[in-house]
């Protein structure tokens, strides 16, 4: 999949709470309603798109098919390992 280029904007709940850096990656906001996405917007007005767009494609590059087929079989292959 390539990646479109959009910055991103999300709350803090869920698993992207630990991927997404706000400011670096995207923006994170303490509620996804009108006020907490106009502010995300405000604040990204006053940052380097450019910047944050490459971060978030180099994020995403962690995150692929391969890598979590990898880092499942470790998991699986410690997980009897640790006791």
């Amino acid at each position: 999949m390539r990646p479109l280029g959009c910055i991103v904007i999300s709350s803090s709940s869920g698993a992207l709470g630990e991927v997404l850096k706000d400011g670096f990656n995207g923006f994170i906001v303490k509620s996804l309603d009108e006020g907490g996405i106009k502010e995300a917007f405000e604040r990204s007005q006053s940052v380097a798109e450019n910047e944050i767009i490459f971060n978030a494609i180099k994020t995403s590059k962690k995150y692929n098919i391969d890598n979590h087929i990898d880092e499942l079989i470790r998991i699986y292959k410690n997980a009897g390992t640790n006791r």
